[in-house]
């Protein structure tokens, strides 16, 4: 626990160290790297504390998990990250690219639709929750809850999309 703590202190000083080497810092989101896997006590702090980052900062804070190594996976990650402004955005290397992150549950094959359908009300009724959508919206998403056939159908174009994008730049599965 003290390592964690430790890791997240230096990582705030870290992030703080940036800001005052640059005022216009930062003109983007604000990627956090946590050298520990997801669901530890690191990374429950982070992601705490990375919500409160983003209204002083202007910016999200998004918190990028790196475990391994005895954390030197995810320290040498950080200090490979320099600032490369030169680098494309995504829509200039790929005309037209339209990125939207989802969030979806999925049931195994043969699911009864009693069951599917329980299921996605009760899912409703908890995205509704005053107090759940404060803390998604809080972390700049948006909830959509869907019907099982619109989701079906987002999985689909998402399949298709990816694949047209692979095919088209000869990725090949090494």
């Amino acid at each position: 626990m003290k390592n964690a703590i430790r890791a997240l202190m230096g990582a705030v000083i870290g992030l703080s160290a940036a800001a005052a080497l640059a005022q216009a810092w930062p003109a983007k989101p604000v990627t956090w790297i946590v050298p520990f896997s997801p669901g530890g006590p690191a990374d429950v702090i982070a992601r705490v504390v990375a919500l409160k980052l983003a209204e002083p900062l202007g910016q999200p804070v998004i918190i990028f998990n790196r475990g391994g190594g005895t954390t030197n996976i995810g320290h040498d990650m950080a200090a490979r990250a320099a600032p490369l402004p030169e680098v494309p955005v995504i829509a200039e290397t790929l005309p037209g690219f339209v990125l939207v992150g989802w969030h979806g549950v999925m049931l195994p094959t043969g699911v009864p639709r009693s069951i599917v359908e329980r299921l996605n009300s009760a899912f409703g009724v908890a995205l509704a929750d005053p107090e759940v959508t404060k803390r998604i919206t809080d972390g700049y998403s948006e909830i959509a809850h869907t019907s099982p056939e619109a989701f079906g159908e987002i999985l689909r174009e998402d399949f298709a999309k990816y694949a047209r994008i692979v095919r088209d730049a000869g990725i090949k599965v090494e």
